[in-house]
């Protein structure tokens, strides 16, 4: 499907969605919309389950691979969709703003553009809840800008992961850009970090959040450390040299505390971990 109104909000297959969807796939979608903007619905109210998207996305705020604003419930889906030239904020490859629920999901698609917000697999965790999931593609933004969240602004995540390159400028980590008053645990992340001000392997920087059990990877001698700055809040963060097949092992932390299902032990000792 081609859909190109770029001067219209609540752009995807279904612009609003209050219902349960669940089963689904959409392939090689091409889309481009404003705000409020993904391949499956613009904006989500209710349920999807059991569901994934491929293609192509563009927009301009609060832009998801699969929903642009979430304030539902997205349970065992996933995404392969390449985000490119979005041009304000709230920018995803899952999804763009999350106020609802993301459980057991995952992004893969890389996420280029926006100006800031912007996630391997969320743009604003908005007082969110997300639990086992994970985003592996790279993300290029200029502030806030996150593996897996841009901003995590007052929500929770737990036992998740993000692998992919991020490129900024500000506030920018290997999980989080900026962690704003969320909570994080048994979480980690082992991208290569690059910008000029507060990056972090994990977290660019800290604003009165809690972060526990957390990890990241850094090639030695190479910047950053595991936290870009800590403004205020509390942040428990190991760093693990030189050594990604760490976190391919299912025994070590954090992982040794993730539940099985709705992770797989199959990659145990051979890649990173899967979902069931």
């Amino acid at each position: 499907m081609f859909i190109s109104r770029p001067n219209e909000d609540y752009i995807g297959l279904f612009g609003i969605s209050e219902r349960e969807i669940t089963d689904l796939g959409l392939e090689n979608f091409n889309i481009t919309g404003r705000d409020e903007a993904g391949v499956l619905t613009g904006d989500n109210n209710g349920t999807i389950a059991e569901s994934y998207a491929t293609g192509d996305l563009t927009g301009s705020k609060t832009v998801g691979g699969l929903v642009g604003d979430n304030d539902g419930t997205i349970i065992n889906c996933y995404t392969n969709v390449y985000i490119f030239d979005a041009l304000d904020e709230n920018i995803g490859g899952l999804v763009g703003d999350n106020e609802g629920i993301i459980e057991n999901s995952h992004a893969i698609g890389d996420v280029s553009g926006g100006k800031k917000d912007v996630g391997g697999l969320v743009g604003d965790n908005h007082t969110g809840v997300i639990k086992n999931s994970y985003a592996t593609g790279e993300v290029v933004t200029i502030k806030n800008g996150g593996g897996f969240i841009g901003n995590n602004h007052e929500g929770s995540i737990e036992n998740s992961y993000a692998i992919g390159n991020i490129s900024g400028v500000k506030d920018v980590g290997g999980f989080i850009g900026d962690n704003h008053g969320g909570t994080v645990e048994n979480s980690f992340s082992t991208g290569e970090v690059s910008g000029t001000e507060r990056i972090g392997g994990f977290i660019g920087v800290n604003h009165g959040g809690l972060v526990t059990n957390a990890y990241a990877h850094r090639l030695t001698g190479n910047l950053p450390n595991c936290v870009g700055e800590v403004n205020s809040g509390v942040v428990e963060c190991n760093t693990i040299q030189n050594n990604k097949s760490y976190f391919y092992n299912l025994g070590k932390a954090p992982m040794n505390v993730w539940k099985f299902p709705p992770w797989s032990r199959s990659n145990d000792g051979k890649d990173y971990p899967v979902l069931e």
